[in-house]
């Protein structure tokens, strides 16, 4: 089982039975927090300084931009209960949620 490990630039896979390290590509921007997927191997979540949310869903070797670009990404959770539930906390303090694996994002009140 890979670690994912995040640096002040870049997310790297750590495997350690291999005893490999490989940065992924696609990552638009230096990462602030990450939190793996339990419902869908290989999937993972990072949040980014300026860049908003980036998605993988093959252990990090690539990623996509996932939604609240421009956001300062303070941290991120996939729901251990429910399928493609994510949360998010931004700064300015504000928490944001995806119900459908970050294809849309909805800001929670209060």
């Amino acid at each position: 089982m890979p670690i994912l490990v995040a640096t002040e630039t870049t997310v790297l896979t750590v495997d350690a039975e291999r005893g490999t390290v490989a940065q992924g590509n696609g990552l638009g921007d230096r990462p602030t927090c990450l939190t793996a997927d339990r419902f869908a191997s290989g999937r993972a979540w990072c949040g980014t300084h300026r860049g908003g949310v980036f998605r993988t869903d093959d252990a990090a070797a690539s990623w996509r931009a996932s939604g609240l670009a421009g956001q300062s990404i303070t941290s991120i959770t996939a729901s251990p209960a429910q399928r493609d539930l994510v949360w998010v906390g931004t700064e300015p303090s504000e928490v944001w949620r995806s119900e459908n694996g970050g294809d849309s994002w909805e800001m929670v009140p209060g």
